[in-house]
């Protein structure tokens, strides 16, 4: 995450077993999120269902979140995982600018 998003913020909250990364420490700032789970490592992006996905990488039937889920450490390198968090992160910052 910190290799594409610019000066993150890593955010953990070990009781939910989730690790936050934004730009400050509310949920305005998040961009996205890690999330442990049994099955393996969900990628959750926030309002993830506006995002375009030509990869059809991203999971969950949410109206506003999605996430992109991880069974093996190899899967972080599929085709359009980088791409889907730098849109995240555009997106978050032009809603920033709109205020």
């Amino acid at each position: 995450m910190r290799s594409v998003l610019p000066r993150v913020k890593e955010i953990p909250d070990t009781g939910a077993r989730v690790i936050g990364y934004g730009y400050g420490t509310g949920y305005r700032d998040m961009v996205a999120t890690i999330i442990l789970s049994k099955s393996g490592v969900k990628l959750g992006l926030v309002r993830g269902a506006e995002l375009p996905d030509p990869h059809q990488l991203l999971e969950g039937k949410g109206k506003v979140h999605r996430y992109i889920a991880f069974t093996s450490p190899a899967q972080v390198n599929r085709p359009g995982v980088k791409a889907l968090i730098k849109t995240t992160y555009a997106a978050w910052k032009e809603r920033k600018a709109l205020g």
